[in-house]
């Protein structure tokens, strides 16, 4: 009998946990406000305002990514797509043998669970090591986003 109540559990979880799945985008794309971008590599930061209702945003941050670098502030280089979308190289962040482009977020929901959460402070910020893919990161008014070199 316990193990039909765990085994019940388990499921209800499940259930619970994708039914109650955060929405990461607008699918309208219709979205006021300025989000922000920090670029940081190495002693030298660059901000960036995004204001929201310019673009489409239908792809989370990926969306706001694509945009700057659609205004050619950025080279941009991406593999794979949807919520496996990677990226592999934005402006001045190429990463190099062990090291990746990191992603983080002031949006707390977007936040990664233990043991893979960090936390950083910018700006009087707080941002948090992104715990879904840049497509499935939430973007609305006031959120920042922020990429940085970081290696295993």
């Amino acid at each position: 009998m316990k193990k039909l109540t765990a085994l019940l559990l388990v499921v209800a979880l499940c259930f619970a946990f994708s039914a109650c799945k955060h929405s990461a985008y607008d699918p309208s794309g219709k979205m006021t406000g300025i989000c922000f971008v920090y670029v940081v590599n190495g002693e030298n930061k660059a901000k960036y305002d995004v204001t929201l209702s310019e673009i489409e945003v239908t792809e989370g941050a990926y969306s706001v990514l694509k945009y700057l670098a659609e205004q050619n502030l950025w080279d941009m280089e991406v593999s794979g797509s949807g919520e496996w979308a990677f990226l592999n190289s934005y402006g001045p962040l190429v990463p190099g043998d062990r090291q990746y482009i990191a992603m983080y977020t002031t949006v707390a929901a977007d936040w990664s669970l233990p043991p893979y959460n960090a936390e950083l402070t910018l700006d009087n910020k707080t941002f948090g090591y992104s715990g879904v893919g840049m497509t499935g990161m939430t973007v609305e008014a006031g959120a920042s986003i922020l990429l940085l070199m970081d290696s295993y």
